[in-house]
């Protein structure tokens, strides 16, 4: 099995086959190594912008999420110890207040178990 999401990783990575109708009980040890920023778009009146793209750089990294319909994002994968700058990009917003906002990833000793 490997972790599909970009937050965790295990050193026992391995292909498990099930046949049709059988059963398998499997124990993963993940560590946790990123993290994600999640939230919701919306223009002055509280309405969500279903359309657009959110974008958070960081030092040689980017990552992006597509706006949902209720305007609500999930970008994952964002390093431990980094400074990234979100943005977000749609026709239909002539401009976000602030433009960009800074936020850091905390640093986390040892890895997390997930």
């Amino acid at each position: 099995m490997t972790a599909i999401r970009k937050e965790y990783t295990t050193s026992d990575a391995q292909v498990i086959e099930i046949a049709d109708g059988e059963h398998k009980e499997y124990v993963l040890q993940l560590t946790r190594v990123a993290w994600s920023v999640y939230g919701r778009v919306t223009n002055l009146k509280g309405a969500p912008i279903a359309e657009g793209t959110v974008i958070a750089e960081g030092q040689g990294k980017s990552e992006k999420s597509t706006l949902k319909n209720d305007g609500s994002f999930r970008i994952m994968g964002l390093a431990p110890a980094e400074v990234y700058s979100i943005r977000v990009e749609s026709t239909l917003i002539e401009k976000t207040l602030p433009q960009t906002l800074s936020f850091e990833i905390p640093r986390v000793s040892g890895g997390q178990r997930g």
